[in-house]
């Protein structure tokens, strides 16, 4: 696929943001995603690929991919997700994306089979 720039929408419909200043404040330790953006801003934007059967989302202000947690180590769907530093992606750091065959929605979902985990989604809005 051809890599591109977006946006994630969350919890209450709001954009996802990261900034370099909330380094460690995030589950493990990493970056928190804070979803509080009516509308995006340069904190908001991610590049897009896939590197193989799933997804990736690096960001592209903040060394760092996208990631959500929906195990035991989360308390709430807002602070499941997390931007992990560098670009060791894991599974919960690979999302597989759905298009609407009715509509131009894309949904992400962080799923981990093995585990039987499915994490929270998100919408992908291209910039």
């Amino acid at each position: 696929m051809t890599p591109e720039i977006g946006a994630i929408k969350g919890p209450g419909n709001k954009f996802g943001r990261v900034q370099q200043e909330d380094a460690g404040l995030g589950p493990f330790g990493w970056y928190p995603v804070r979803f509080d953006r009516d509308s995006p801003d340069d904190d908001c934007w991610f590049e897009l690929t896939k590197p193989d059967s799933r997804h990736q989302l690096k960001h592209t202000k903040v060394d760092g991919i996208l990631g959500a947690d929906a195990t035991e180590h989360s308390d709430s769907i807002p602070h499941e997700f997390y931007l992990k530093p560098g670009s060791d992606r894991g599974i919960l750091e690979s999302p597989t994306l759905e298009y609407s065959p009715t509509s131009a929605l894309v949904r992400g979902v962080f799923e981990w089979p093995e585990k039987g985990v499915s994490g929270p989604t998100f919408t992908w809005v291209r910039k």
